[in-house]
């Protein structure tokens, strides 16, 4: 029953009356979302006002990682693009640049670090890490003391799935959003592991969980909305896209084998009523290579027309997995693993945004994971190695950067330019190369004199002067680098 509009007596308006009103308030919505019509009305039927945690509910959350993975683990190509975004982000991971007074203490916390990392195998940790923020969207990292580990220092990393963060509760609380237990001020501060994995044979619906203050835990998922504290898989918007992939390469290739499955074809261009030799409908022949037959009266061989893939098939498989490819912002060459269609400055643009993407990542990691693993790194070292730091100390973690098939002439001179005219410095023209211009300065400074020392000429130094010489042209080179050296 539609509910009448009352004037101010309290009285109904008029049929006539309340047709002016609707149509007053159409005319206000000038937006065309806005609009409800024949055709939007199914289009918007799934929409809804829930908050973030509750549109991202447990429910919701485990049905669409579920699918993810078995899209992952049935495609190749999400497969692939999940592999190639973890190993541009990730690389061979986090290199440790420390900020102290004392540049042989930084050199030896560096060091230690480095020979920490390698033992507990920190780079494909974290880039397992990565590739569950993809897939599962949102990857769990837990801190521990791992007696086990070949390193003085015992602190490792743990990653876990997300399944075993959750809160096994029926009754819902507003602080606790599915394991993750926050503060008034919407902050992790504890989260609940299951002591089992859901997913395993053995567990139990009572088996408990343990409970982690939120400085062991690294949670990194994608926060697309306010008040978020749960991730959902990043291919949540194209695990359609892929399923279509798979069902119309699975049809063109059905479609292909049933045609090739039928040789020849008997047909008749006689009429129904025709004077022709009367067939068995759908009898198979065999055939035999290089024979001669005859037909029976009023009959002619047809050849199956093989109609599949369509010309259509390659284009509409690249549109496909293009778009498989947004919501990591890959460009259609790594998503495809083929550049066959594009140049170089083409392939070199396309790249931008997916390398900022990837650079931001790392930031993002370094803040999340890298610091609160630095903390638990420097709180033991600080009491095996005797150092003398009161805190953990500034510093910073340099990344892989994506490496491409660029023109690195054309950058190197560049850089050059912008070095020279004081547009940039040394730590971020070798910061984007993951390297630490101090240490690669020294390195070459001994380069630079084991050459002088054998005499060997230095091919990417120019002779100054009249001295031309291979001893000179190294000498010269080694003096910038000892100069340059002095002066840091």
């Amino acid at each position: 029953m539609k509910l009448r509009i009352l004037d101010p007596n309290g009285k109904p308006y008029s049929r006539k009356a309340e047709a002016l009103f609707d149509k007053q308030a159409r005319l206000r919505a000038t937006y065309d979302s806005a609009q409800t019509s024949t055709q939007t009305k199914r289009h918007w039927a799934a929409s809804d006002s829930y908050s973030a945690d509750t549109a991202n509910s447990y429910s919701v959350r485990k049905k669409i990682r579920e699918r993810a993975r078995y899209e992952v683990d049935n495609n190749s190509y999400p497969e692939g693009i999940a592999e190639a975004f973890a190993l541009d982000v990730i690389g061979t991971g986090p290199r440790l640049q420390v900020f102290t007074s004392d540049d042989n203490l930084n050199d030896e916390i560096e060091g230690r670090w480095n020979e920490w990392a390698a033992a507990i195998c920190l780079a494909r940790k974290l880039r397992l890490l990565h590739r569950c923020r993809i897939i599962d969207g949102e990857a769990f990292g837990l801190t521990i003391d791992n007696p086990a580990s070949a390193h003085a220092i015992k602190a490792d990393l743990r990653i876990l799935e997300c399944d075993r963060f959750h809160n096994p509760s029926v009754m819902m609380q507003d602080n606790n959003i599915d394991g993750v237990i926050i503060d008034a001020a919407g902050n992790p501060i504890r989260y609940q592991v299951l002591k089992q994995h859901p997913g395993t044979s053995s567990y139990k619906y009572n088996d408990g969980f343990y409970i982690y203050l939120a400085k062991y835990v690294i949670h990194w998922f994608k926060q697309f909305r306010a008040e978020q504290h749960r991730g959902v898989s990043e291919l949540r918007s194209v695990l359609e896209i892929f399923a279509y992939l798979r069902r119309w390469t699975l049809a063109n290739l059905s479609a292909a084998e049933s045609a090739a499955d039928i040789a020849l074809g008997l047909h008749t261009e006689a009429p129904a009523s025709g004077e022709t030799e009367d067939l068995e409908p759908l009898e198979a022949i065999e055939l035999e290579r290089g024979m001669m037959v005859t037909l029976p009266g009023g009959w002619k061989f047809d050849q199956v027309k093989t109609e599949q893939p369509p010309t259509t098939y390659p284009e509409y498989k690249k549109e496909l997995v293009k778009e498989g490819g947004r919501p990591a912002l890959m460009p259609l060459n790594i998503a495809g693993g083929d550049s066959s269609d594009s140049n170089m400055a083409s392939g070199r643009l396309d790249m931008q945004i997916y390398k900022n993407g990837c650079r931001i990542h790392q930031f993002d990691l370094s803040q999340i994971g890298c610091d609160k693993l630095f903390y638990h790194f420097m709180r033991e070292g600080r009491i095996i190695y005797k150092w003398p730091l009161a805190a953990t100390p500034a510093h910073a973690f340099m990344w892989d950067s994506p490496q491409y098939v660029i023109n690195k002439l054309q950058d190197a001179r560049a850089d050059a330019v912008m070095l020279e005219n004081n547009m940039t410095t040394l730590a971020e023209v070798f910061g984007r190369r993951g390297m630490d211009w101090r240490k690669q300065l020294k390195q070459r400074q001994a380069e630079i004199e084991l050459i002088t020392k054998l005499g060997i000429a230095v091919a990417e130094e120019k002779p100054s002067g009249g001295n031309g010489s291979a001893g000179g042209q190294a000498a010269q080179a080694a003096a910038a680098a000892s100069d340059i050296m002095r002066r840091i």
